[in-house]
């Protein structure tokens, strides 16, 4: 599996050489949407933290 994660790269690198590759990332994207979801909220709880080092300082 590592492996086609290493792919990854190399089909920018060379798109006409591993075009099937592509197909089955599709699935990836969604994934990365998921993963921005968790880090909004980590934001969010950011922005708190900033509010006390200001009154802090």
């Amino acid at each position: 599996m590592l492996a086609g994660g290493e792919e990854t790269p190399a089909s920018q690198s060379t798109p006409h050489g591993a075009p099937e590759r592509e197909l089955p990332r599709a699935p990836d994207p969604p994934e990365d949407l998921k993963v921005a979801a968790p880090v909004t909220e980590t934001s969010g709880v950011t922005i708190p933290i900033d509010a006390r080092r200001l009154n802090a300082a």
